[in-house]
């Protein structure tokens, strides 16, 4: 049951599973190689991972937040960790973490500080077009910026963006246009532009979207409980079509490598 996929600088995918531990799939490769922590046990489930600007993966599991490579435990902040952490990811020179309730900012060599509390479930965190911190979590839309300042998201005066959505993920695309990824309400586009798929809803279709993949400006794969869709514009109209032979595993992840996409599933 693939959680989470991100790619290193080398070119390797880092798979992080809810029920298996940590795999590396190295460039061009078919084999994942099991990754293990330093006195040799696998990770609990793996919610996410993050690679920092000199190369170092980060993981957050049940247990905390982990250096991959070197094994060092990130500390606990000084109040503690709501829950276990579920959402990282490396953006203005730290580390931002979420658990069950509150963003964190970890500067390397220092104990992290909470930066927003009082937060439902923290489902994802990314960087956004104007180097905001994109906060997704079980109720709407959150954003911090890279000093901690709580701002609303994508230059919203509103503290809160689609309160009644479920964000399961985040896709910043090449124009600097921002996709949301929900649960059961489909795939939203939150910042219009002349050309594209402008305020497109596909709700019925869709139902639950966990991940969204941009192969060209124009054309978007979509993976989500039903199988795997692509939205491309051809002669100037949306045409929105089924993956043959997807429809019975739910797309949970998906990684551009080269010439081919790599598609995690729930099987």
């Amino acid at each position: 049951n693939i959680q989470i996929m991100t790619e290193d600088a080398s070119g390797s995918i880092w798979v992080g599973s809810a029920d298996a531990g940590l795999f590396r799939l190295e460039p061009g490769g078919s084999e994942a190689t099991p990754v293990n922590r330093p006195d040799g046990r696998p990770f609990s489930r793996v919610w996410s991972l993050s690679t920092g600007p000199s190369g170092q993966l980060w993981l957050a599991d049940a247990e905390g937040v982990h250096e991959v490579h070197s094994g060092r435990l990130l500390p606990a902040p000084a109040e503690g960790w709501l829950n276990h952490p579920r959402a990282l990811v490396f953006a203005a020179e730290q580390l931002w973490v979420g658990d069950e309730g509150a963003v964190y900012g970890a500067v390397p060599g220092q104990v992290p500080k909470r930066v927003i509390s009082d937060l439902p479930l923290v489902n994802t965190l990314a960087q956004g077009p104007d180097g905001e911190i994109l906060i997704g979590t079980l109720a709407g839309v959150r954003s911090v910026s890279p000093e901690g300042r709580i701002i609303g998201p994508f230059g919203s005066s509103d503290p809160v963006m689609f309160p009644e959505r479920n964000i399961r993920a985040f896709h910043v695309d090449e124009g600097g246009v921002s996709w949301l990824a929900t649960r059961e309400a489909g795939a939203i586009k939150v910042q219009p532009t002349v050309s594209g798929f402008d305020g497109y809803r596909l709700d019925s279709e869709l139902d639950t979207v966990d991940a969204m993949l941009e192969l060209a400006s124009d054309d978007i794969l979509i993976g989500s409980r039903r199988g795997l869709w692509r939205l491309r514009q051809i002669d100037g109209e949306n045409r929105f079509e089924h993956i043959s032979g997807s429809d019975a595993n739910p797309v949970i992840r998906m990684r551009r490598e080269g010439d081919r996409v790599l598609v995690g599933t729930g099987m």
